[in-house]
Parts: C-alpha cells; sequence; structure tokens
C-alpha cells in the first residue's frame, strides 16, 4: 500500500502546475518604441541604419516586494536565448553589450537609445553620485529628460503600438546613490569592444544569442526602481522581426535563500531551481487544468478550448485483473495480479476473481448514481450481523460498520456525502462470505 501512496504523491507533484514561483511573480515585455523614417536616417554614415517599424522591447523581471534580483544566466541544461526573424539593432556610434556603460550624455544621440543591451536594472551608466535605471513608461513621473531633445531629430514617433511617446516618457529614473557592482561572465558577451559579434554587440549583425555559459551577476542584488512594484529592467532589444526569448535568473528571497528560475530544463532539477514557463517570450499557451490530458506544466497562460480529454489513471495492462480500457492515463503500480497485488487485496480490487470466498449474502444498491445517501436492500433467514466496507478504485478503505439484520427484507441508508466524486467498490460480508458492487458518487 505504500508504495501506491508514494506513487499518488510524486504522481501530483509531477502532473500538476508548478506553482512554487514564490518570489518570482511574471515577466514584463514592454513595448518600448516603434521606429519611423525619420530613425531610419544613418547620419553618421557608418551603416547605422534602423530599419522602418522596427519595434524595441524592455524586458523586466517583476518580484514580490522584498526579494532581490542576482543574476541573469544561462547554464548546461538551461539555455539563455534571444532569437528574432529578422537581425537584433546595434548602434554602432554608442551602442554597447550591457546598459551600464552607455553615458547618458549619448542617449539624446541619433538611436543611441534603441541600442540592443543587457543589464541589471540600470539604463544607462551612472554619473553624479546617482544610478540611472530603468521604469516602465507607464511608471515613469519624471518625463522625458533623459532623451528630449533628441540631437538628430529622432526618437519623436508617438505609434500608438508602443503606448506612452518617448517624448512624454522616456522609461529612465535616476535614483540616488551608487549602483550595485554587476559581474559580466561567460561567452559571447563582448568583454572587450574587440570581441563582441553576438547580437549585443556592434561588430555584426545577427539574429541569435544562444549561451549555457554566461551570466550577468550582482552579488548584493537588485532591487526595481519602485520597491512595491519591485520590477527590475534586464533586456532592451530592437529588432523588425519576431521576438522570441528564454531566461534563467536567481533570485534572493527576504530569508537570505538563493532560488534559481529556468524557462526550460534538459537535465534535472535541483532543490534550489524550480521550472517556470513564464520566462518564455512569447508565452506558450494551453490547458492549465491538471484534471485534462492536454495539460502541461509548459503552459503559462490558458488558452480557451484547449482542454479536452478527461483525464483517467488507471491499469492498461491487459493481462492485469483490474485492466482499465477506459484509462487514457497509465499508472503501473495501480495494476493487480494474481500473486501480486502490491501489497492490496486481491479480491477487493478484482472480485471477479473467485477463490471460494465470494458468495451470498446478495444485495441491491441504489441509487447508482449516488450524491448523499446510499441504499442498500438484503434479505435473512434469522437475527444476524452483516458488515459493510467501502474502497476506492486504489483498493484503501474509506468506511466500515456493521449492520443489525433481522427476519426477512431489510432496508438501511448509508451516508456517503463525504466522499469525492468517483468510482468506489462496496463489500457486503456475512459469516466469512461475501459479495461486492461498484457505485458511483457524484
Amino acid at each position: 500500500m505504500k508504495s501506491i501512496l508514494k506513487f499518488i504523491i510524486c504522481l501530483s507533484v509531477f502532473y500538476s502546475p508548478f506553482h512554487l514561483k514564490a518570489q518570482l511573480e511574471k515577466i514584463v515585455v514592454e513595448t518600448y518604441y516603434v521606429s519611423n523614417a525619420n530613425d531610419s536616417a544613418d547620419v553618421n554614415g557608418i551603416n547605422n541604419s534602423l530599419p522602418i517599424g522596427s519595434k524595441t522591447y524592455r524586458v523586466y523581471v517583476d518580484l514580490s516586494p522584498g526579494s532581490k534580483l542576482t543574476k541573469l544566466y544561462g547554464s548546461k541544461g538551461h539555455p539563455l536565448k534571444f532569437t528574432s526573424s529578422k537581425n537584433f539593432f546595434n548602434n554602432k556610434d554608442r551602442g554597447e553589450a550591457f546598459a551600464n556603460r552607455i553615458a547618458k550624455n549619448r542617449l539624446k544621440n541619433n538611436t543611441v537609445a534603441l541600442d540592443t543591451w543587457l543589464t541589471l536594472g540600470e539604463a544607462c551608466a551612472p554619473i553624479s553620485g546617482k544610478t540611472n535605471n530603468g521604469i516602465l513608461k507607464s511608471q515613469d513621473t519624471d518625463g522625458a529628460s533623459f532623451l528630449v531633445t533628441n540631437s538628430d531629430g529622432m526618437l519623436l514617433n508617438n505609434d500608438p503600438t508602443a503606448g506612452i511617446a518617448l517624448t512624454s516618457a522616456d522609461g529612465f529614473i535616476a535614483l540616488n546613490g551608487n549602483p550595485a557592482a554587476i559581474l559580466q561572465n561567460g561567452d559571447l558577451f563582448g568583454l572587450t569592444s574587440t570581441n563582441d559579434t553576438s547580437i549585443f554587440g556592434r561588430l555584426k549583425d545577427t539574429n541569435v544569442f544562444n549561451s549555457s555559459f554566461c551570466s550577468l551577476e550582482s552579488l548584493l542584488g537588485v532591487v526595481g526602481s519602485k520597491p512595491d512594484s519591485n520590477q527590475i529592467l534586464v533586456a532592451q532589444l530592437t529588432t523588425l522581426g519576431d521576438l522570441n526569448f528564454e531566461l534563467n535568473i536567481e533570485v534572493l528571497d527576504p530569508s537570505g535563500k538563493r532560488i534559481n528560475y529556468v524557462s526550460s530544463s534538459s537535465i534535472p532539477l535541483t532543490n534550489d531551481t524550480v521550472l517556470f514557463s513564464g520566462l518564455k517570450y512569447p508565452a506558450a499557451c494551453g490547458c492549465l487544468d491538471p484534471n485534462y490530458l492536454e495539460y502541461s506544466n509548459t503552459f503559462s497562460c490558458s488558452l480557451p478550448g484547449s482542454c479536452i480529454t478527461p483525464l483517467v489513471l488507471g491499469c492498461m495492462d491487459v493481462n492485469a485483473c483490474n485492466f482499465n480500457p477506459n484509462a487514457n492515463f497509465p499508472v503501473n503500480t495501480m495494476c493487480c495480479y494474481v500473486g501480486f497485488c502490491n501489497d492490496r487485496d486481491i479480491a477487493v480490487v478484482c472480485p471477479s476473481i473467485n477463490n471460494g470466498r465470494i458468495g451470498r449474502p446478495d444485495f441491491i444498491l441504489f441509487p447508482n448514481k449516488v450524491s448523499d445517501q446510499l441504499n442498500i436492500e438484503y434479505e435473512a433467514n434469522e437475527n444476524e450481523v452483516f458488515a459493510y466496507e467501502i474502497y476506492n478504485t486504489y483498493g484503501i478503505k474509506l468506511m466500515q460498520n456493521t449492520l443489525e439484520v433481522f427476519p426477512g427484507l431489510n432496508k438501511s441508508r448509508i451516508n456517503v456525502s463525504v466522499l469525492e466524486k468517483g468510482m468506489y467498490l462496496f463489500k457486503f460480508a456475512r459469516n466469512g462470505t461475501y459479495n461486492t458492487k461498484i457505485f458511483i458518487k457524484e
């Protein structure tokens, strides 16, 4: 019996939504800007043209208040990926792989502010004892002091698909104090100005970044510009194509525990690692109800009509005495065989197997299906005591009692309202012999 219960517990963990997201609430993708013809001018003559209609996205990690973001990374089994159907845009005038390398006074030059980069909170380099962070335009209350007025007449487009125009709110905020130290590790990040050929660099235009050995890390952790919402900027990406990404992050919770959240995994997860499908973009939608066969814990949003086939657990081995032809999800440890029934009573699990123990008394159960009161009728020739037991489909005894019997037709009512909906086996016993019937609780 213990092996059955252990399996059921494991199955419920594996085949249910993994909501241990704790400190990570969601990923926010903001459409920051949509370029127009003015932005496409190559004002410096260095092949720096931004294609018309390119979209600049900002990606924020939304943590619960009190938590800190300590790392954005790719590792073995958990690659960091950014891809687009078109090349990513990198400003060849003053573009950088990391936002904290871009001087604030360069943001008003041409399209420097639309460069593609990674970060942990900062949107440009600090200056004069202030940290210059990124903030959602909807939360930016200090206007457009970082970007207006652009020296080359760019960044003026007010395309409604980008929400608030950059001339009204530029998504930059200056905070008192120096920023946390950020460590840059791994491959393809362009740690110098001469080796960066990734999507974040200026040497080559490309559309794929995929690394299992890289990280941006703050040992002490960083928080959002507004502690109550705690949304931390981690990337800015500009492309004319369709954007996709898969992130992995490390979070420091208020108790000091470090938790890794990964978008996918090709290796077993460790105790400090949580699979969080919301770290993928665009979000994969589907069936989020674990009671349906179409369910998957890789979905991060519900898709109407995607839950079609109710999940039926059961033994699907035709050689087992309790083979269930209606099951669509096999549970091998539920299977019962003559001589081996996983510590259960085979006569209860498979009442059709008669080893000389099954006989009278016969009885009638109704209604079937039953909601509250189950009626039982049976006959006796003399005063005696009958007993009954009720089992679930795993062979676990849930109820038992005795009934005082008188000569003639006897009627009893049994309260089954406490039972969950499902199929049950009713075992009726007298003087060492018994018979069984199946009833359904609705």
